[in-house]
């Protein structure tokens, strides 16, 4: 290496093909890439949240499937006079708190005795009266819950300034035994099924809008976030990103993030959060897994490949020795002037 005055750049020979090549890019620093990716992320909320409700539920309802599970769940909801229908909000709440002991009985002794739904009443067990089904409840340790408040005759024999609470517990136990009968569990888990695909369906074509769609159709693999604190994609050696690591990266993100992520409560995205903080590049899983690092675009120059990059160097080599041969061959002549 040929080293000149501080006016003169210096400059590493690379012209050999065994030597390592620095990579001319910058990683993004922590800070700007977990704002952007927050940024990104509310983006994809939004989208899939606009999907769910205006597109996908709609396409969904005109399922006949979909239609009747829904129909039967709301009939067997409404049947029980356990919740009232709000036709404002189009969803059930729960009765007012001057009916908990009258829509607790209506189920218990008139629903439960002359429905004809299978399994509709299965966790009662057989018990007819609301008396029975509230004084003989034990709760896990085997104690009686009720005894102390109620008599054989349904008699409320507690303190008074407890009685609305008690009855608000009553309420919740013949709605929790609702809710555990075999007609409304295979009803709800039929309901969250499809529930479950329309989220998921939603929160997929939402995610490939956002990091997929748009890294495509931009330069060096960028999303919204990204582009807002000019930031870029490039490959693990800080060389130009192809679209099948775009693809996988992708894909990546979606199972670790969104898919495994609700699985995990999101444990496994705050696992990856916290490699990108103390990882070299701050690479998060999907990252390592497509083979990947974001990269600032302020500080960084991408290069297709190794050899474009060893091109650019030998240029800039050559061009640096013309340079430094002209500024002697000035000296020499003003030498022979000043002779």
């Amino acid at each position: 290496m040929k080293m000149k005055d501080n006016n003169e750049i210096k400059v590493e020979s690379q012209t050999s093909q065994t030597e390592e090549i620095k990579p001319s890019v910058e990683k993004a620093g922590l800070g700007k890439r977990t704002i952007a990716g927050i940024i990104d992320l509310f983006i994809m909320l939004f989208i899939a949240i606009s999907l769910f409700n205006l597109a996908v539920v709609p396409i969904f309802n005109l399922s006949s499937n979909v239609k009747q599970v829904q129909s039967d769940l709301n009939q067997l909801m409404l049947d029980s006079h356990l919740y009232n229908w709000n036709e404002d909000s189009k969803a059930f709440e729960l009765v007012d708190e001057s009916k908990y002991i009258e829509s607790a009985k209506y189920y218990v002794e008139d629903y439960c005795a002359h429905t004809t739904t299978e399994g509709a009443c299965s966790a009662i067990k057989g018990k007819n009266t609301l008396a029975t089904v509230v004084y003989e409840y034990k709760d896990s340790s085997d104690n009686y819950v009720f005894k102390d408040f109620y008599n054989e005759n349904f008699e409320y024999i507690g303190e008074a300034d407890k009685q609305k609470e008690i009855e608000k517990q009553v309420y919740y136990l013949v709605g929790n035994y609702f809710r555990a009968s075999d007609a409304y569990k295979k009803l709800n888990k039929q309901y969250t099924l499809y529930f479950n695909a329309e989220a998921y369906i939603s929160l997929f074509i939402a995610s490939a809008l956002t990091y997929l769609l748009v890294p495509m159709l931009t330069k060096n693999g960028k999303t919204f976030g990204k582009m807002m604190f000019q930031l870029s994609l490039a490959n693990a050696k800080g060389y130009k990103i192809k679209k099948s690591q775009i693809v996988v990266r992708f894909l990546s993100f979606f199972v670790v993030n969104i898919l495994l992520g609700i699985m995990t409560m999101f444990i496994l995205p705050f696992i990856s959060f916290t490699i990108m903080v103390f990882s070299k590049k701050n690479n998060t899983i999907h990252d390592y897994l497509s083979a990947t690092m974001v990269i600032d675009d302020r500080f960084s120059l991408i290069y297709n490949n190794e050899e474009e990059h060893l091109e650019s160097l030998k240029r800039q080599e050559k061009d640096q020795e013309e340079i430094i041969l002209n500024r002697q061959k000035i000296k020499e002549e003003k030498d022979q002037d000043k002779k």
